[in-house]
């Protein structure tokens, strides 16, 4: 880890908003939302893993209005749906400490969504950058110690294998 993303890291931990104090019933978490939103990784290797279960993601939210939220030339490669609508964001353009520059930074905080998925493999400081300026009343991610107080929902699991773990995020949804 670079000097500059520790900074950025430990900048982070002091924005973050505590998120929504609610009970949550698990499995099914994703029953009744109308409204969600899905960041997919920047890291190539894991958005191709990802990539491979977002159809199955998006099937398990049928009644919702979905925005993804997508590295700008991973837009191709996806699969989708018209229920989904596609936002671009690009760490290229990211602030001196690899956060998000102000306009993705408003267009994340354009909406508020009923649930937020972030289905990152690995933090990310740029991504969980978007992940903290995304408005949902809940947020579900893979539990990771770097971003533990980002969401009110956190999957952990031991498997070593991306897909293991992804597999094991879809059951609670």
């Amino acid at each position: 880890m670079t000097f500059r993303e520790k900074i950025g890291w430990k900048v982070l931990s002091w924005k973050i908003r505590q998120p929504h104090e609610g009970r949550v019933s698990l499995p099914g978490v994703t029953a009744g939302v109308k409204n969600a939103c899905i960041v997919l990784p920047a890291n190539f290797d894991d958005f191709d893993v990802v990539r491979t279960i977002l159809p199955e993601v998006i099937e398990r939210l049928p009644e919702a209005r979905i925005t993804i939220w997508v590295r700008d030339n991973f837009r191709s490669w996806l699969v989708i749906n018209e229920q989904c609508t596609v936002m671009s964001y690009e760490p290229a353009d990211a602030t001196k400490l690899g956060m998000p520059d102000d306009r993705t930074r408003a267009q994340a905080r354009a909406n508020e969504f009923d649930l937020m998925l972030d289905l990152s493999l690995t933090p990310e400081l740029y991504v969980a950058g978007l992940v903290k300026e995304v408005r949902a009343e809940l947020k579900i991610a893979l539990d990771h110690p770097s971003t533990r107080d980002m969401y009110n929902v956190l999957v952990e699991t031991e498997a070593g294998d991306q897909g293991k773990r992804l597999v094991t995020l879809l059951k609670y949804l």
